[in-house]
């Protein structure tokens, strides 16, 4: 593959990602957004129906992943770093999921951050940002 389709399709999906963001209202259920958008630390957390949320955040976190996997494997092309950072995305996922679930039942009104910070990295693609310079210095240090 040319250097220069690579670096294409790259940011092809680094576009993707921001097209989610930016349609998340629309792609995705979830009633946290115009929450969070608001003065929220003394009101109330939102009824959600949670069965359709955490298939939503799963699926949201699942699209994000396989498009920073796509990026990684663009970038890197070694089988060995898109096998660890696929472990990684799903130790995430493992993690994040059920802590995000309970920090909505223990969350009170003004204590919000945590719950915040969690669901951020369940929707957001903020692990690309970290994966890529600990990759990209993985391999400077490797050669």
């Amino acid at each position: 593959m040319h250097k220069w389709l690579r670096y294409a399709l790259v940011f092809l999906a680094f576009v993707a990602l921001a097209f989610i963001r930016f349609r998340e209202s629309v792609l995705f259920y979830d009633p946290l957004i115009r929450f969070f958008y608001g003065d929220y630390q003394y009101l109330e957390l939102p009824e959600v129906d949670w069965v359709k949320y955490s298939l939503d955040l799963t699926l949201r976190f699942m699209v994000n992943t396989l498009l920073s996997l796509a990026i990684l494997w663009l970038v890197f092309r070694e089988s060995s770093i898109l096998r660890l950072a696929a472990i990684l995305y799903g130790l995430l996922l493992l993690i994040m999921l059920p802590l995000f679930i309970g920090l909505w039942h223990i969350s009170e009104a003004g204590n919000y951050f945590a719950l915040f910070a969690v669901r951020r990295f369940l929707i957001q693609p903020i692990f690309i940002f970290v994966l890529l310079p600990a990759f990209y210095y993985y391999r400077k240090v490797k050669s």
